[in-house]
């Protein structure tokens, strides 16, 4: 997974606000005085070190919708009003861009079928007769003749905006229409969600990266679903990212 933008602003002193304010984002998080910026504009000025900005705090991301009270965005007294709001100054900023949050590239010893480590991930197996083996192989992940469910822990994108994923896939063997490998995300706890690009793919095919790109949410589960029948037919999987 690789994350677009991730921007920190550090808050001091309060100032009064001069002029029109022409930079606007979204904010995703805040831990004391840092505030973790998600989508930008900043087509009319920047956020530099020493601006003023305004930080408000709306319980309605669309006007019209989610309108009922909630404490914990401040008090609003009618649909379109604002909850809170604060005038403060940047007095720093740093940013991150193609950051890898959660890499797993099977550097673990043949044979391995879970991992509990930094990248943790799981597999369920059902086998397909005589030859069958669903397990690390040469620093990736085999599954030869059965049905192979592989699924990543549980990883937390809150701070991150805008998140792309991607997985190597390959096979070897002759797959017919019925041998498929399936890549799929869930956001949140979700429907899992088949990835945008080669998410779905079956019969014979060649080395392709499966995708999808501007994810965002709290949390993030990598799905991956091998189906092959005969005991040459074999799926591979690599650098979930």
């Amino acid at each position: 997974m690789r994350v677009l933008i991730g921007i920190f602003i550090f808050i001091c002193s309060p100032f009064f606000l001069k002029g029109q304010v022409n930079g606007y984002a979204r904010v995703n998080a805040i831990s004391g005085t840092t505030l973790y910026l998600g989508s930008t504009d900043e087509t009319y000025d920047s956020f530099d070190n020493g601006d003023d900005i305004v930080i408000m705090q709306m319980q309605d991301d669309v006007i019209g919708s989610n309108t009922s009270d909630n404490s914990s965005f401040g008090n609003l007294s009618s649909i379109q009003s604002a909850g809170l709001y604060e005038i403060r100054q940047i007095s720093g900023s740093s940013s991150s861009t193609g950051n890898s949050i959660w890499k797993e590239e099977f550097t673990l010893s043949n044979g391995t079928t879970s991992d509990a480590g930094a990248t943790a991930w799981s597999r369920t197996f059902s086998s397909g007769g005589s030859g069958s083996s669903s397990s690390v192989n040469g620093n990736q992940f085999r599954s030869i003749r059965g049905t192979t469910v592989w699924t990543s822990e549980t990883i937390d994108i809150s701070q991150y905006y805008d998140v792309d994923v991607s997985v190597d896939i390959s096979e070897s063997g002759t797959l017919e229409s019925s041998d498929c490998i399936t890549v799929e995300y869930s956001l949140d706890g979700g429907t899992a969600t088949e990835f945008t690009t080669n998410g779905s793919t079956c019969d014979d095919y060649s080395a392709r990266s499966a995708t999808v790109s501007n994810l965002n949410g709290s949390t993030l589960q990598i799905i991956i679903t091998s189906v092959s029948n005969g005991s040459s037919e074999t799926h591979y999987w690599d650098d979930v990212d």
